[in-house]
């Protein structure tokens, strides 16, 4: 079952007749594994063996108990969560950044796991072993079964730790130097087995507790140094490199030729549009030197980012590679990146794939093609889907936003009552009138002016009205000189006027001074108001771009102008070219 569900989920298909070719690099690596395992295995029976041999086979049992108890559990944990790390490791070991952050976030899952499990297991060591044991807890040997359970459950701790560092050694193909700690780590196990069985099996057990707490984390630590200490030098690094040539020139040996076949096509951006999420992960892997090329595109990036340079990256990720290649059911590592060219002053993009047969080139060129636009639909789908929950939520929060700065403003102006210009009209009207009422009680005064004068001449003793005077006199009789107490009444009702003036203009002042700071604030509201008002439109009209037409907003349009061409002619003499290329 296990067989037939391989054969048909992964994509590895068999490709020739039966041959030894690669047995021999099999062979070379398999063989450290396989000395591993055996110094494992002796190493597990290896304190069993010295204790039968020098202490007795009664308390043999007693150990064997113990052994098996503390860490029967426990190797079943580290086998669990150490399986899948090798082929994790081995997925990203041309990635150096991404090798060493699967390396050390496995080391901490790792830790938490066990460290954990041990812990709770050996807390519970007194209360399950005595039922465990029964009544011969308490006999001679089994009466030590506790503490040597402890110990050898302790010992669990850094077991996962060293298999997790063979493993480091072995994804960038050195398990040679795993093979060699494994060898040095059972001579000094046995080492010191043989002195610590002289004190009993208890002294055997802290024997095998420390020297696992001991030499593993050294081995850790010099395998993490070997691997990561200088990047430029690391062994990762150097693997990427031979790798990617040696992909190269397997696929020309395994057709026993050196020629290849080139097939090309060129696509051309039928509408200009936008890259939302061109920063995701899915670009990650992306080779960014090989844009260099592009950087002239003077047609489309004088002034704004060529968009073909986002396409390229596009159609050069993972996903549209790992599609391609689930279409010509092949694997991921057998398709290589296709070549692609922007042309200056223009919006064409030419893509170049090779194959070992024209028809094989052309194929690829077509599965990539299909992949590429396939990807680019997808894209555009997600982002129609996220503009339409997000765009909806902006509307609403814009539309609450305008609201708000209506209310606002409304509020505001119903509560500076008249408006600043009619206010100043009304000073302005005030003041004329008390102007007019102090012309009219200088003229008052002026009229009383001479009344005063000719009453004070008259009362004069050294002036007497003499007798020829008096007819003159008896002409005015009529007119009946005007007298202070005549206008007092109309001067005491114009102070009183003026006064009440006064007061009006210095309280409508006040709140001329207080509308001038209101008047600010009005203007501020107003701003708020406008700036509500752009805010809404604007998220109004992107809503009925989305609406309308998403294809055009979202990553552009192509046109398959040329291609996929057939190839008439193989590309032997550029093979060093194309390997260049590929490094």
């Amino acid at each position: 079952m296990e067989f037939i569900t391989y054969l048909f989920k992964h994509p590895w298909r068999r490709t020739g007749s039966f041959t030894t070719k690669y047995w021999g690099k099999i062979f070379r690596f398999g063989i450290n594994f396989l000395g591993i395992e055996l110094l494992k295995t002796l190493r597990e029976t290896l304190d069993y063996l010295i204790i039968g041999r020098f202490i007795g086979i009664d308390l043999l049992g007693v150990y064997y108990f113990a052994y098996n108890a503390g860490l029967g559990i426990s190797l079943n944990i580290v086998q669990s969560i150490t399986t899948a790390l090798y082929p994790a490791l081995c997925e990203v070991r041309t990635n150096l950044s991404k090798f060493k952050q699967t390396y050390f976030s496995s080391l901490k899952t790792i830790g938490k796991v066990i460290v954990g499990f041990v812990a709770l297991q050996a807390s519970l060591v007194p209360f399950y072993i005595p039922i465990m044991v029964g009544e011969k807890i308490h006999t001679e040997g089994w009466s030590m079964v506790v503490p040597i359970v402890i110990l050898v459950c302790l010992s669990a701790i850094p077991r996962p730790f060293d298999i997790a560092g063979f493993q480091l050694l072995a994804a960038i193909d050195k398990p040679q130097i795993g093979l060699l700690w494994n060898v040095l780590f059972t001579i000094i196990f046995s080492c010191s087995l043989l002195i610590a069985v002289k004190w009993g099996i208890i002294t055997v057990a802290v024997s095998v507790l420390l020297v696992h707490a001991l030499l593993i984390p050294l081995f850790v630590v010099w395998s993490a140094r070997y691997v990561f200490a200088k990047p430029q030098t690391s062994p990762v690094t150097l693997e990427h490199t031979v790798l990617q040539s040696h992909t190269v020139l397997q696929s020309q040996d395994e057709t026993d030729t050196d020629q290849f076949y080139v097939s090309q096509w060129t696509l051309s951006l039928a509408s200009s549009g936008t890259f939302p999420n061109t920063q995701g992960s899915e670009f990650g892997d992306c080779d960014f030197n090989n844009s260099n090329n592009s950087n002239s595109s003077a047609g489309l990036s004088d002034r704004f980012d060529d968009p073909r340079k986002q396409l390229k990256l596009i159609a050069e990720s993972v996903t549209v590679l790992e599609e391609a290649a689930k279409q010509l059911n092949i694997s991921l590592d057998s398709l290589d990146k296709p070549s692609i060219q922007l042309i200056d002053n223009s919006t064409m993009m030419v893509f170049e794939i090779s194959g070992v047969t024209p028809e094989e080139a052309q194929r690829r060129a077509f599965a990539i093609n299909q992949a590429f636009n396939k990807r680019l639909e997808q894209l555009r789908k997600q982002e129609i889907a996220q503009q339409e929950k997000t765009i909806p939520v902006y509307i609403k929060s814009a539309e609450n936003d305008l609201e708000k700065a209506q209310q606002r403003l409304a509020e505001k102006t119903a509560n500076i009552g008249l408006p600043l210009n009619q206010l100043l009209e009304t000073i302005e009207t005030l003041r004329r009138k008390k102007i007019e009422l102090r012309r009219k009680k200088i003229e008052l005064l002026a009229e009383l002016v001479p009344t005063q004068s000719d009453h004070s001449h008259s009362t004069n003793p050294q002036i007497m009205n003499p007798v020829h005077h008096q007819p003159q006199a008896s002409l005015f009789q009529d007119d009946l000189p005007l007298e202070m107490d005549d206008i007092k009444p109309q001067l005491q009702g114009s102070d009183d006027k003026a006064r009440d003036l006064e007061f009006q203009i210095s309280q409508l002042e006040v709140k001329l001074s207080k509308m001038s700071q209101d008047a600010l604030t009005l203007e501020i509201l107003e701003r708020d108001l406008r700036i509500a008002q752009t805010v809404y439109s604007s998220v109004l009209s992107q809503w009925e771009i989305v609406k309308s037409d998403s294809s055009i907003m979202y990553y552009p349009q192509l046109q398959l102008v040329a291609g996929p061409t057939l190839a008439t002619r193989s590309q032997m003499q550029n093979s060093l070219v194309h390997l260049g290329r590929n490094l």
